[in-house]
């Protein structure tokens, strides 16, 4: 499940910037004021288009890289658990280890007793 998660995160293109559009015609030459009847902004149509394509485009590069990185947590999170789980049968073999070493010395010193 998570390398099929990372494996279709990492395959995916990183979106392409947009190209400029061309100048459309009649529009602007560049942002004026316009202050009547009410404060705005005009801009040229052109430069307005491409402002939303690169709107979009950053967009498409969060959804990118956000599912990237969920992929690259849930593949550190599997290594954590797995180092969890290797750390605990560690200590498992050490216990088991430290009885089976004074179970032989026990037998070892009840044999020679003898």
């Amino acid at each position: 499940m998570i390398s099929l998660l990372l494996g279709t995160a990492l395959a995916q293109d990183i979106p392409a910037k947009p190209e400029p559009r061309p100048p459309v015609e009649n529009q602007c030459e560049e942002a004026t004021s316009v202050a009547e009847p009410c404060a705005a902004v005009a801009v040229p149509t052109s430069e307005a288009a491409d402002m939303l394509d690169i709107e979009v485009w950053g967009d498409e590069l969060y959804a990118h890289y956000d599912a990237s990185l969920l992929a690259w947590k849930l593949e550190e999170e599997s290594y954590q658990n797995e180092v969890q789980s290797l750390r605990r049968s560690v200590w498992v073999r050490a216990a088991e280890g430290l009885l089976i070493g004074f179970a032989a010395g026990y037998l070892t010193y009840s044999i020679l007793d003898e």
